[in-house]
């Protein structure tokens, strides 16, 4: 069985003190920190409900994405490979790749209604900001369909 990385942080620490592991007990493998899948829930019903919703507006669906900022991801080795191609803390979790009248396209960050905006992520949405994209953070599918709504239709008041 293969060891955690709390185990062999142990394991080495043992054996640069003592040359050896004669003596060693293992500690138990690390407590994984359990995930909550709230904010993938509510992610995945905006797409479902974006699914139906594009063809009554006439937008291709696939202008409404998601960066795969979170998440398990298997490992070291494919983090550091998303992060060579280009995957950036503090991403959006989705984008609504429509320019409008009032924006170039919309950012939206999905958390929970206790989750936190880190401060890679306040930065991110200030940047974006500053390049004239709208960004929002959505605590829920019902603010993150108004949040689209808002902003394609704020778009049909200029038409």
């Amino acid at each position: 069985m293969p060891y955690d990385k709390h185990q062999l942080r142990a394991i080495n620490a043992w054996t640069e003190k003592h040359g050896s592991l004669d003596g060693f007990i293992l500690p138990p493998a690390a407590k994984r920190k359990r995930r909550n899948n709230e904010e993938s829930r509510i992610q995945r019903a905006v797409i479902a409900w974006w699914s139906k919703e594009c063809v009554r507006l006439g937008i291709p669906e696939i202008l409404l994405f998601s960066t795969p900022n979170g998440g398990f991801r298997g490992g070291d080795v494919t983090g550091a490979i998303m992060k060579a191609e280009g995957l950036r803390r503090g991403a959006p979790d989705l984008i609504l790749a429509v320019t409008t009248p009032t924006g170039k396209g919309l950012f939206i960050e999905v958390k929970t209604e206790t989750g936190v905006v880190t401060p890679e992520q306040e930065e991110f949405h200030r940047q974006l900001s500053k390049q004239g994209y709208n960004v929002g953070v959505a605590r829920s599918e019902d603010v993150a369909r108004r949040m689209i709504l808002g902003y394609l239709n704020a778009a049909k008041d200029f038409a």
